[in-house]
């Protein structure tokens, strides 16, 4: 019982397969033999770790208790097509946080199939150790079936994201230790915070899944516009020791807005396209406005937007947003490059191409940092309901959206929603990565932000948070004037024919192949998996076929059985993709036009936030 035999093993295996623990476990190099010295025989006469102050582990419930429902009830649904076995343990995934002497986790490794992902994070580098100790895991590492985290934040979130395939065609579960909590809160408090990243990435997934072609569509309609318009990279670094404000269009902007819009500042003043009238209505005139949102609803803030008020008021857009709303803009426009669209990868390693978050004033915060600010006040930051608004007047959405319960910073009783709930954690994320951002929340009520000092507008006035040491107005404007600068038009070989031909082959390769589905279904796995590679192969053309590469996948992962319904549903994604490769040529392929001057003239921007007149 005090043997560590299979520790050394276990560690090859996750050194050998590049597992992001090994490092954690070598650097940290815990002593487990004052663990191994409490290992012993539970009432239940089990092998178990005895506690500090007496009793075992387990003795209030053997193990067969613990983890008895870990296992979810596969749903009996007809394998064919994607998206098909939709609860089917062979297409899903178990994230398990703390493994304690190894029984929960031997128990979902020996009751899931092979291609069931599991993922284990351990806080407590003894007691990954400890549990390496007693049972060996490397097959399982080895294969890919097991992966092992450190409690880093950043690994998590990243390895988490990589479950796509099974959150679309299956589940991904999430089980909390009990046991484990015994030992230390920790296990509790990385259930709370991988939780959190679930639900942001649920979040994400629906997002990609279900608007991920309109939003690489419009980033189609965009392109050449876009880059006639600009490029933000001049901006970088430029408004370095200048604060920002991050004006937000919740209920309390009514109340406080007013207070700031008297206030004597020199700050970097940003909100959201969305929230423009809003801040007219409080007297504040922001150097800039930014959308992200891809949907039609950005067009009805025109219906209450001063367009007079906001001709030199400079709109960055996601290239990702609808072209009417980027053309319907009475100011000037530059476009702003995101994460996972055409960008991603063809940005140069001096390019801006931001990780744009759940929500836009996740997004201003983000494109603020990377421009040098280092000091921010949210303003109107509720992310939550006050009474029956969620938004300040002329703001237009009405959030009428599914509600859940909330505390505000006084343990008061509130109320929120998902999407709310994910900006604030991604703003506490951001916070916590950057340890060199000072930030306040001038708080009027809605949900708390941890890592942003509570304060009241009066002493954001008072201390001075609001004000820059030096002249900022000039430097903004020259930077701005600068990103509104014609960029070169460039353009790629067409895919098409090639494309055509290659997924014609495998298409009639299929067709033999699933004439006997049974007898084949090792060589029908692998053709699949080749096309799944074949899709991701062209780093450009991979995000507007986000949704046929998932397609595939989800034909192809985890499945038992074959039948016609499956080359039907190949076929379908085989036509979806030569239509989309279609336009991405027409796009991306056709002459470029010479470059033309924007629409509106630099000379048109702002020298200050409270600047409410065009400059000659």
């Amino acid at each position: 019982m005090k043997s560590a035999s299979f520790l050394a093993h276990n560690k090859q295996a996750m050194i050998a397969t590049s597992r992001p623990a090994a490092e954690w476990l070598s650097r940290v190099s815990p002593d487990i033999d004052p663990l191994l010295a409490r290992m012993g025989k539970n009432r239940w006469e089990m092998v178990d770790m005895q506690m500090p102050e007496g009793g075992y582990l387990f003795d209030a419930a053997p193990p067969a208790m613990c983890y008895s429902s870990w296992i979810p009830k596969e749903a009996h649904t007809k394998d064919s097509g994607p998206g098909s076995d939709r609860n089917s343990l062979s297409r899903s995934a178990t994230v398990i946080i703390g493994c304690n002497v190894g029984y929960g986790l031997v128990h979902v490794i020996n009751n899931t199939p092979d291609s069931h992902k599991i993922v284990l994070l351990e806080p407590d580098a003894a007691m990954l150790a400890l549990c390496f100790s007693q049972s060996d895991f490397s097959p399982y590492i080895r294969s890919g079936k097991l992966t092992v985290l450190p409690p880093d934040r950043v690994v998590v979130n990243d390895i988490l994201r990589r479950l796509d395939v099974q959150y679309l065609f299956g589940s991904v579960h999430l089980r909390i230790d009990l046991p484990s909590q015994q030992i230390s809160p920790a296990y509790s408090e990385w259930g709370g915070i991988v939780k959190g990243m679930l639900d942001n990435f649920g979040l994400e997934m629906v997002t990609l899944r279900n608007v991920q072609d309109v939003m690489v569509s419009n980033e189609l309609d965009n392109f050449r516009t876009a880059l006639r318009n600009g490029s933000l990279n001049p901006l970088e670094g430029k408004l370095r020791d200048i604060p920002a404000l991050i004006v937000g269009a919740g209920p309390s902007l009514s109340v406080n807005g007013p207070v700031i819009a008297a206030a004597d500042k020199q700050t970097v003043i940003a909100t959201s396209l969305q929230a423009m009238p809003a801040c007219q209505r409080v007297g504040i005139k922001p150097h800039f406005c930014v959308a992200i949102d891809w949907g039609a609803v950005l067009m009805g803030v025109y219906d209450r937007l001063d367009k007079e008020w906001a001709a030199d008021i400079p709109l960055i857009y996601s290239t990702k947003i609808r072209n009417e709303v980027v053309a319907s803009y009475p100011g000037p426009t530059i476009p702003l490059w995101t994460v996972g669209g055409l960008a991603t990868f063809i940005g140069g390693n001096g390019d801006l191409v931001l990780e744009a978050g759940s929500n836009v004033n996740v997004a201003i915060l983000r494109l603020l940092y990377w421009a040098g600010a280092r000091k921010f006040a949210l303003l109107g930051q509720d992310l939550g309901w006050n009474a029956d608004r969620s938004h300040a007047e002329g703001h237009p959405t009405t959030m009428l959206k599914i509600q859940q319960p909330a505390r505000d910073r006084f343990g008061n009783t509130i109320s929120t929603n998902k999407k709310f709930l994910a900006a604030a954690r991604e703003l506490e994320q951001d916070f916590r990565t950057h340890n060199d951002i000072e930030a306040y929340n001038i708080y009027g009520g809605g949900l708390p932000i941890n890592g942003a000092s509570y304060i009241t507008p009066q002493e954001a006035c008072e201390k001075g948070i609001l004000k820059a040491p030096e002249e900022y107005a000039g430097k903004l404007r020259l930077a701005l004037q600068q990103a509104m600068v014609p960029c070169s038009q460039p353009f790629w070989e067409p895919r098409e024919e090639q494309w055509r031909t290659s997924l014609r082959h495998v298409q009639r390769k299929l067709e033999k192949l699933l004439k006997k589905p049974a007898k084949n279904h090792v060589e029908i796995t692998g053709t699949l998996k080749q096309v799944h590679e074949f899709l991701r192969q062209d780093p450009l053309y991979l995000p507007y076929l986000y949704n046929e590469i998932m397609d595939v996948a989800g034909i192809g992962y985890g499945r038992y059985h074959y039948g016609p319904t499956d080359l039907k549903a190949f076929k379908e994604v085989v036509k979806k993709v030569l239509k989309k490769v279609q336009r991405m040529d027409s796009v991306l392929c056709s002459a470029p036009r010479q470059a033309e001057a924007p629409v509106h003239s630099a000379a048109q921007l702002i020298t200050g936030g409270a600047h409410q007149h065009r400059t000659a």
